[in-house]
C-alpha cells in the first residue's frame, strides 16, 4: 500500500510543479544570450508529460528498499520537471534544484537515523560528485554550472550503492549524455540538454546494476 501512495504523491507533486511553478521560473542569462521562456511550460500538456516521466522514474520503487524511498522521492518529484524544464530551455533553475536539494537531504538524513553508514555514503557520494563536476566545469566547457549542482544530488542517490554503483551511476549517465550529443548533431542542433541524461543514470544503473554494486 505505502508503495502506491508514495508512488502517486510523486507524480501528483511533479505534475504540480510543471503546471505551477515553471511557467514562474527565471534564469540568468549572459549578454546577449536569449532569455529562455518558461511561461509555455505551464500547459497542461507539459504537466502531462513531465508527470508521466515522474511515473516511470518512480519504478525505482520497486527496485529499492522502502528506506531509501524518502531521499528517491525528492529526486524524482522535483527532478523530473527539473530535467523536462532542462530539455526544452537547456537551463537548470535554482528554484528548482535547491529545493531538490533539500528535499534528497532530508530524505538521506532520515535513512541515516536507522542506518547511519548508508547517510554516510550518501553524504560522500554528494560531495565527491560535486567536486568532480566542478573541477570538469572549472577547466573546461563540457557542461553549464547547473549540471555540477545535479551531480551533487546523483552522488547522494548514488552513493548507498558504493563506489562501483556510484561510478556506474555517472557512467550510464554519461554514455546516454553521449548519444543524445550524436544525435543532437546528426539532427543539425548545436546545444545539448545534458541534465535529463544524467539525471536517468542512476536510475537507469539501479534496474541495471553492474556486479559488486
Amino acid at each position: 500500500m505505502w508503495l502506491w501512495v508514495v508512488w502517486i504523491s510523486t507524480v501528483a507533486v511533479a505534475v504540480a510543479v510543471q503546471r505551477f511553478v515553471a511557467p514562474r521560473l527565471t534564469a540568468f542569462v549572459e549578454e546577449g544570450d536569449e532569455r529562455p521562456d518558461f511561461s509555455r511550460l505551464g500547459t497542461a500538456r507539459h504537466a502531462t508529460v513531465a508527470g508521466a516521466l515522474a511515473a516511470a522514474a518512480g519504478s525505482v520503487y520497486l527496485a529499492t528498499p522502502p528506506e531509501a524511498w524518502p531521499a528517491w522521492f525528492g529526486y524524482v518529484a522535483l527532478g523530473a520537471p527539473l530535467v523536462y524544464v532542462d530539455a526544452h530551455t537547456t537551463y537548470l533553475p535554482n528554484r528548482l534544484m535547491y529545493p531538490m536539494w533539500v528535499l534528497v537531504g532530508a530524505g538521506v538524513s532520515l535513512r541515516a537515523v536507522a542506518d547511519p553508514w548508508a547517510g554516510l555514503a550518501s553524504f560522500v557520494g554528494a560531495v565527491a560528485a560535486y567536486g568532480v563536476f566542478w573541477l570538469v566545469w572549472r577547466f573546461s566547457s563540457s557542461f553549464g554550472f547547473g549540471d555540477v549542482r545535479l551531480a551533487a544530488v546523483i552522488g547522494a542517490v548514488a552513493g548507498p550503492g558504493g563506489a562501483v554503483g556510484w561510478v556506474w551511476a555517472f557512467l550510464v549517465g554519461t554514455a546516454l549524455g553521449a548519444v543524445a550529443a550524436i544525435a543532437f548533431t546528426v539532427r543539425g542542433r548545436r546545444l545539448l540538454p545534458y541534465g535529463p541524461w544524467l539525471w536517468l543514470g542512476p536510475l537507469v544503473a539501479v534496474w541495471w546494476p553492474v556486479s559488486g554494486s
